[in-house]
């Protein structure tokens, strides 16, 4: 497997962050091989609570994330209250 650093230039200093289930192809391919083969971390959830998925992001010093609709609903909510 393959995939380039230009779509996903991850390093060994980047942590990835991601909820599980990876469904299909999309989680299992780009996200956790890409970061596996690219010598990145990745640290998954097993669901999406608000506050644990900002606290993971700040503890681990998460680079990327992989965000779905109940995720970005919340993060623009945040936006539009100020936070």
């Amino acid at each position: 497997l393959f995939f380039s650093r230009k779509s996903l230039p991850t390093t060994v200093d980047d942590t990835n962050f991601a909820v599980l289930p990876f469904y299909h192809i999309y989680g299992m391919m780009p996200i956790l091989f890409g970061a596996i083969q690219h010598g990145g971390c990745l640290v998954s959830a097993q669901a999406f609570h608000p506050a644990g998925f900002l606290n993971a992001i700040n503890t681990h010093e998460v680079y990327y994330f992989f965000t779905f609709l109940e995720a970005d609903i919340y993060l623009d909510s945040l936006k539009m209250l100020g936070v």
